[in-house]
């Protein structure tokens, strides 16, 4: 048996039960190609992300674990159907998550049926479901899979952590490193949010560094991008744009192919181990 419950929009209510059906709601897609989450990373087009032990970290939802008793649980009211954020359909070890977006909302609209005889259906309220969630936790494994990061904030409170943006400080901190010399008119607040993000990835590695690292990184830089001058051994920081060159040196991001020689930037960087 498959059950189906929500988390309203407000939240005095955690979870609330919506019904029950015999058999599957959804099919589970195949999960088969799937990597480990990393923030560096894009996954390719149907490719999933996993974040493994899933349930030890603070943004799972307890009440929605390996063990359920949605008697605990209070009945939505059908009067609020409309308000709930997202639907969780269980099915077995599996938490099928799927956001309930505008879009998939549906009210004082006519329909045609089409299905036997035709007939107008008119005023029905529909909630659509997709074939593919948006997030699935499997309790067996403890594996979260997923496509879509920003996806997750709406399930997870706080999730975002796992790939947060840096602060104020830490910001400020970066551009005065040593290897940056920043344009006067280009402060912290004008550094972008993808930017603030990158810079939260960057600096580990960048104080990891030795003094060598760093000069072989600058010296090869001119190979890769023309339009950011080195100045004095350092990047000279005019714009946003510069500074997301200079983070993807700090990166590794550029390379040259071994056979056709091409220079390339990766776009986005998955580790092999």
């Amino acid at each position: 048996m498959s059950q189906v419950v929500a988390r309203l929009k407000r939240k005095s209510v955690e979870i609330c039960k919506v019904m029950s059906e015999e058999g599957d709601i959804i099919a589970l897609p195949n999960l088969d190609d799937k990597v480990k989450f990393d923030p560096h990373y894009k996954p390719e087009e149907g490719q999933w992300m996993t974040i493994g032990s899933f349930s030890d970290l603070p943004y799972a939802i307890d009440s929605l674990g390996a063990v359920i008793n949605t008697a605990d649980f209070p009945q939505l009211d059908v009067d609020n159907a409309l308000d709930a954020k997202f639907l969780c359909i269980i099915q077995g070890k599996y938490r099928l998550y799927q956001r309930i977006l505008p879009s998939q909302v549906m009210r004082k609209r006519k329909w045609l049926n089409a299905s036997g005889q035709f007939n107008l259906i008119e005023g029905e309220k529909i909630i659509l479901l997709n074939d593919v969630p948006d997030a699935i936790h499997d309790t067996s494994s403890d594996d979260l899979y997923f496509r879509n990061f920003v996806a997750l904030k709406t399930f997870f409170s706080k999730i975002e952590e796992l790939y947060r943006e840096a602060t104020e400080e830490e910001v400020g901190k970066f551009l005065k490193n040593e290897v940056m010399k920043t344009d006067p008119d280009f402060t912290s607040e004008k550094v972008s949010k993808p930017n603030r993000q990158r810079i939260a990835l960057a600096q580990e590695k960048l104080g990891a560094y030795t003094k060598q690292n760093v000069e072989q990184l600058i010296q090869e830089f001119p190979d890769y991008v023309k339009d950011v001058e080195i100045k004095d051994g350092s990047f000279l920081i005019k714009n946003d744009n510069d500074l997301k060159m200079a983070i993807f040196c700090i990166e590794e991001r550029f390379y040259t192919t071994p056979i056709s020689k091409e220079k390339r930037i990766a776009n986005s960087i998955l580790k092999i181990e």
